[in-house]
């Protein structure tokens, strides 16, 4: 009896083992879009003797030759680079690099400054992954189209990321404007140019975790911007009341509030805003989209972001939402 149940045990541990071999191998023939996309760690030494850690993930097509676009991927509250596999996945088919980051004190960051860095100066980390892309040392990587996304606590690191540049451009702009300054109080094309450089960003879509966002960067808003949020997610019954306040007869989007502050940072006297429905242009970085759904669909959403100059995959209609929802660029 203890023979035939040591066997049973064997082939159970057997037929586990290879589950598991089996289960692994297909994990990474999907995060790599069967061995398509090279997935790879970095760690980049930051400001504070800090160390942060991202996956990246860079497709084949990518080369010095013909550079790709890339999108930095921030995760929520308590999670790590991985919880953002499936977006990294989408947008690494796409023939886009994703680098999805370990904020800091999650993952493999480390976090020497405090329990949580200030978002405001360095996104916890996002603004040294920013610099680092724009900086050209990856020159697989188009530094004229560079995006953000976050989900949950990663819009405020991308909140935080966005006042960072936003602050080093109106600075800027605001020297170039002096008196005393090479144009005069009139902005040349030279001292536009080195405003535009210090705010290295494309477009960016925040999700989720919108309230952080909003109050944090549009103030200094100059790309393209998306965001998604689900009627049911990090809301108070009170703040939802709120949401809805001075919201028309006959609109029905939840976070109206919401919605209505984005669309104001192109458009100042806009009393209306549709859900799901493209304003501005984005060619000029004007462009403003909202979508709203049950729940935010995190894995789904961050295709929004693409690039613009293709006839064929990112750039043509996506479906990024479990409901068949087409999506075009913001990039």
């Amino acid at each position: 009896m203890f023979v035939k149940r040591g066997k049973k045990l064997k082939h159970f541990l057997v037929i586990s083992l290879a589950l598991i071999l089996i289960g692994n191998i297909g994990a990474f023939i999907l995060q790599t879009n069967f061995f398509s996309v090279r997935v790879e760690d970095i760690y980049l030494p930051t400001n504070d003797q800090q160390t942060l850690h991202a996956l990246a993930y860079i497709p084949e097509s990518a080369s010095a030759e013909n550079p790709a676009p890339v999108v930095i991927v921030c995760h929520g509250w308590s999670d790590s680079a991985e919880k953002m596999d499936a977006s990294c996945i989408e947008l690494s088919r796409r023939g886009i690099v994703v680098l999805s980051m370990d904020a800091y004190g999650h993952g493999m960051s480390s976090n020497t400054a405090g329990l949580m860095p200030q978002t405001e100066i360095d996104g916890l980390g996002m603004v040294s992954l920013v610099d680092y892309c724009a900086s050209g040392i990856m020159n697989y990587i188009d530094t004229e189209r560079i995006g953000l996304m976050g989900y949950s606590m990663g819009d405020s690191a991308l909140g935080g990321a966005m006042v960072h540049y936003g602050n080093l451009y109106t600075e800027a702009y605001e020297l170039a404007q002096a008196p005393d300054s090479e144009g005069g109080t009139a902005v040349t094309e030279a001292e536009q140019a080195y405003c535009d450089s210090l705010y290295p960003v494309n477009a960016i879509l925040a999700t989720s975790n919108l309230d952080v966002t909003v109050t944090r960067c549009f103030d200094t808003l100059h790309i393209n911007f998306g965001a998604s949020k689900g009627t049911l997610e990090e809301k108070t019954a009170e703040n939802l009341e709120a949401e809805k306040v001075g919201r028309p007869e006959g609109n029905d989007i939840v976070h109206f509030q919401t919605a209505l502050s984005l669309l104001k940072t192109i458009d100042p006297d806009a009393t209306n805003v549709e859900a799901n429905t493209y304003y501005g242009n984005r060619e000029d970085g004007t462009l403003r989209v909202f979508y709203e759904t049950t729940s935010t669909p995190w894995p789904s959403c961050c295709p929004t972001i693409l690039p613009k100059s293709s006839n064929t995959g990112p750039t043509s209609g996506i479906s990024p939402t479990p409901w068949g929802r087409q999506i075009k660029s913001i990039w």
